[in-house]
C-alpha cells in the first residue's frame, strides 16, 4: 500500500484532510453508503471492532485455521478494496474483512507463538524443582509460579513443563523471586470446562504459560538464593517488605485491602470481606485498574501543575502542564511494576499512556478515537484477551463513558460554569452516580456472562465508595509510599486504614440493603455478541440512526430466555450427576460430598439458588439402592447406575443411562458412561419428547491446542 495516502484506508485514517482532497475520485462525498456518509469521521472507531470480531470468530472455531488461509484472505481483501477504491460502498466493506481476516491471523499466530505444552489432568506426585519467578502471598499458603522445571513424577508421555504453579504450606514463608526451591508435591493439567460453554481453565492456561499446577505435599527448600541484583526480584523485596510494614500497622480486614490497593497482593483480604464487597458491586475496587492507575497518575499530575503554578516566572515561561504529564506517567509505569503488572493493569497504563502523550502533543486527551488505538495495541500484542472478562468488561465501561462523556459533557460545562461550589459538587457527585449507572449498565451484560452475578447495590454503593476512594484512601496511599523510606509511613497507614473500614462498612450495609447480589442464567455467545454490537452501535456513532443498537442489545438481552438450561448435567468422571428443574431453580445432585468444585460451578453457571441430594427426593420420583438410581424427570426415567450389575434392569427400563463403570454390552436406552466422559467431558443432556439431546465440553471446544483430546 506504499504511496496509496489516498485510498480509501487513508480516507477512513484521515477523514479531515480526505475533505480537501478533490482531485481523487474515493474522497469525494462517498455515495450508497447512506447515512454511514455523514460519519466518516468516526470510520476509524471501527477497525479495533472489526479485528477483535475475526479475533473472537478465530477462538468460536471448532479447528484451528490454517495461517495461511488468514493471509489469503487478508491479501485478497485489500486487493480489491484497492481495485474498487471508486466504489466506497464496496470497498469499506471490504476494508472490513480484510481487518476480519487480520483478526483471524492474529488469533492463529499468538496461539502459534504460545505453544505451551500442556498436560492431562492426570494426578503426578514427585520431587518438584524449579526458579520462582512468581509470587502471591496468601493466607493458605503462598502460590508461587515455577520456571526452569524439574519433576520427577513426570512420566516418559508427558511434555516438559514450561511454567507450573503450586501452593505452598501455610507454614512455608514465601520464597524470594530468583530463588530455586525444592518440595514434594502433586502436579496434573488443568482441569476441562465444568460443563459446555463453561469457563475453560485449559485456554486460560494455555495462554498464561501454565503446564500444570498443584500444590506441595511437604516443606520447600531452598536450593539456590536469588542471584545479586535482578529487577524483578528488587520489585518482590520492596513488596514484600511493604506488605509486612502494613500488616504491622493495620488490622484485618483494613490490612488486607490496603496491601492489595498498594502491593497488588489480595491474598490477604479474607473471603468474608471479599464476598460482602462483591454483592455490593465494589470489588472492581480490589483490582488493580483503570481507577487506580488514574488517580495515582492524576494525583502526580494535580500536584506537579499546583507545585509549578506556585512560582510564576516558572509557570509562564516553562510547559508546567507537560512536565506533569511525564511526571504522572512515570508514576503510572511505576505503580503497575510495583503492584506486579498484571494484565488489567497494563491495560490501564496503556490507555493512561495514550491520555498523557495526548497532552503532550497538544492534543484532545480523552476520545473515543483514543480509546479505539488503544483496544487495536491490546488486541496486537495479546490477541487472546478478546475473550477474557477483564478485557470485555474494562473496555465497555470505558466506551459507555466516554460516550456519556461526549455526549453530556457541553451541558455538564455549562452548568458548571454558571453555578458557585454548591452546583459544582452537586454536578461532580452527579457526575459519580452518572459514572456508576453508565459502567454498570455497560458491563452487566459481561457480568452476567461470565460471573452470572449482578449487584443489586452497585449504584448506591459506588456513589459513596469511589469519592471516599479517590479522596481518602489512596491519596493517603500515595502519602504512605513517600513515607515508606523514612520509615514514616504508620501515620498515612493509619489514615489509609479509617477510610478503607469506613468502605467495607458501607459495603456491608449496602448489600444487606439490596439483598446481596442477584443470580441470573448467562445469555448464550450469540446473545452477547447481539448486546456487544448494539452498545457499540450506540456509542461510536453521534447521529440518532445509532439508537438502533438499542434493539440488538435488548434482542441479546432476551436470548438467555430463550435457551432453556439443561435438564441433567454429567461431571468429567460420571462419580457426580445433577437434575436442574424448578423456578428458582435448584440441583438435585447424586452426591453432597463428589466433586463439590464442579457442584459450585453448576450452581453458579445455572443460577440454582439450593442444593439437594437425590435420595431426599419423594419417593414417587426416585428409587435408589446399592446399585444405582432410578429417578423421573421431565418426563424421562433416568437410570443412574454405581454398579455394573444393575445394567441389564435399568437398560430395559429407562429412557437414558448415565453409568459411573464402563458400559460394554448392549443397551436399548441412550447410555451416558465413564468412558463417554473420559473421552469427551462433561456432558449437558436436554430432556423432553423424543431422544435426549447431548452436548458434551469436546463438541464445545473442538480440535484446539489447549484441548485435551483422546
Amino acid at each position: 500500500m506504499g504511496g496509496s495516502g489516498h485510498t480509501v484506508a487513508g480516507v477512513i485514517a484521515h477523514p479531515v484532510a480526505a475533505r480537501h482532497h478533490v482531485g481523487t475520485a474515493v474522497l469525494r462525498p462517498p455515495e450508497g453508503l447512506g447515512p454511514l456518509a455523514a460519519e466518516r469521521d468516526r470510520w476509524v472507531l471501527w477497525m479495533p471492532v472489526a479485528f477483535g470480531a475475526g479475533i473472537a470468530g478465530y477462538f468460536a472455531l471448532p479447528v484451528e485455521p490454517p495461517l495461511w488461509a488468514a493471509l489469503a484472505a487478508l491479501a485478497l481483501a485489500v486487493a480489491a478494496a484497492l481495485a474498487l477504491r471508486r466504489r466506497p460502498a464496496i470497498a469499506v466493506p471490504l476494508l472490513g474483512l480484510a481487518l476480519l481476516a487480520a483478526g483471524v491471523g492474529a488469533g492463529t499466530l499468538g496461539t502459534a507463538l504460545t505453544a505451551t505444552p500442556l498436560w492431562d489432568e492426570r494426578p503426578h506426585r514427585g520431587m518438584l524443582e524449579g526458579v520462582v519467578v512468581g509470587v502471591d502471598r496468601q493466607p493458605r499458603g503462598a502460590r508461587v509460579t515455577l520456571d526452569d522445571v524439574a519433576f520427577s513424577g513426570r512420566r516418559g508421555d508427558l511434555p516438559a513443563p514450561r511454567l507450573v504453579r503450586v501452593r505452598l504450606l501455610p507454614s512455608d514463608p514465601a520464597p524470594q523471586i530468583g530463588s530455586r526451591i525444592a518440595v514434594f508435591g502433586e502436579l496434573s493439567g488443568p482441569r476441562r470446562p465444568v460443563a459446555p460453554g463453561a469457563f475453560d481453565f485449559r485456554r486460560w492456561a494455555y495462554f498464561q504459560g501454565l503446564s500444570a499446577t498443584g500444590f506441595a505435599m511437604g516443606h520447600a527448600e531452598i536450593v539456590a538464593a536469588p542471584g545479586a541484583g535482578g529487577f524483578w526480584r528488587s520489585i518482590d523485596a520492596v513488596r514484600a517488605d511493604m506488605v509486612a510494614r502494613i500488616e504491622r500497622a493495620l488490622d484485618p480486614p483494613a490490612a488486607g485491602f490496603a496491601a492489595a490497593l498498594l502491593t497488588g497482593q489480595r491474598g490477604g483480604v479474607d473471603d468474608a470481606t471479599y464476598e460482602v464487597l462483591r454483592d455490593a458491586g465494589l470489588a472492581h475496587l480490589l483490582a488493580i485498574s483503570g481507577l487506580h492507575v488514574g488517580l495515582v497518575a492524576g494525583g502526580v499530575f494535580v500536584l506537579v501543575r499546583l507545585l509549578g503554578s506556585l512560582f510564576e516566572r516558572l509557570a509562564v515561561t516553562r510547559p508546567i502542564k507537560k512536565w506533569a504529564a511525564v511526571a504522572a506517567l512515570v508514576s503510572a509505569v511505576g505503580y503497575m511494576l510495583l503492584v506486579g503488572a498484571p494484565v488489567p493493569t497494563q491495560r490501564a497504563v496503556l490507555m493512561t499512556g495514550l491520555v498523557l502523550l495526548a497532552v503532550l502533543a497538544d492534543r484532545e486527551a480523552l476520545s473515543m478515537r483514543l480509546v479505539a488505538w488503544a483496544a487495536l495495541v491490546v488486541l496486537v500484542l495479546a490477541p487472546h484477551a478478546v475473550v477474557s472478562a477483564s478485557f470485555q468488561m474494562s473496555f465497555a465501561a470505558v466506551v459507555g463513558l466516554v460516550a456519556a462523556y461526549e455526549w453530556l459533557a457541553p451541558t455538564m460545562g455549562r452548568w458548571r460554569r454558571r453555578g458557585g461550589p454548591v452546583r459544582a459538587i452537586a454536578i461532580y457527585l452527579a457526575g459519580v452516580l452518572m459514572s456508576t449507572a453508565v459502567a454498570g449498565l455497560a458491563t452487566a451484560p459481561f457480568s452476567v456472562f461470565h460471573f452470572q452475578t449482578v449487584a443489586t447495590a452497585g449504584a448506591l454503593a459506588n456513589l459513596l465508595a469511589v469519592p471516599l476512594t479517590a479522596f481518602w484512601i489512596m491519596p493517603f496511599g500515595m502519602l504512605a509510599y513517600l513515607a515508606m523510606p523514612l520509615g514514616l509511613e504508620a501515620g498515612p497507614l493509619y489514615m489509609m486504614g479509617l477510610g478503607v473500614s469506613a468502605l467495607v462498612w458501607i459495603a456491608g450495609e449496602a448489600a444487606q440493603l439490596a439483598g446481596g447480589s442477584a443470580r441470573m442464567l448467562p445469555p448464550p455467545v450469540w446473545g452477547l455478541a447481539l448486546v456487544a454490537l448494539g452498545g457499540l452501535w450506540l456509542c461510536l456513532w453521534r447521529r440518532r440512526w445509532r439508537l438502533l443498537g438499542l434493539v440488538a442489545v435488548a434482542a441479546g438481552l432476551g436470548s438467555a430466555t430463550v435457551e432453556r438450561p439443561p435438564d441433567l448435567l454429567v461431571g468429567d468422571t460420571a462419580e457426580l450427576a445433577a437434575l436442574i428443574e424448578g423456578e428458582p431453580r435448584r440441583l438435585v445432585l447424586t452426591s453432597l460430598n463428589r466433586e463439590r468444585f464442579a457442584a459450585a460451578a453448576w450452581a453458579d453457571r445455572f443460577a440454582a439458588v439450593s442444593t439437594v441430594a437425590l435420595r431426599d427426593l419423594p419417593a414417587s420420583r426416585q428409587g435408589c439402592d446399592a446399585l444405582g438410581c432410578i429417578v423421573h424427570h421431565a418426563g424421562t426415567t433416568l437410570a443412574l447406575v454405581a454398579d455394573p450389575r444393575a445394567l441389564d434392569e435399568d437398560c430395559a427400563a429407562a429412557d437414558l443411562v448415565v453409568a459411573e463403570v464402563p458400559v460394554r454390552r448392549p443397551c436399548a436406552a441412550t447410555v451416558i458412561d465413564r468412558f463417554d466422559v473420559w473421552r469427551n467431558g462433561a456432558h449437558a443432556v436436554w430432556l423432553g419428547e423424543g431422544a435426549p439431546v447431548i452436548e458434551t465440553v469436546a463438541g464445545r471446544t473442538g480440535q484446539r491446542p489447549w484441548a485435551l483430546t483422546r
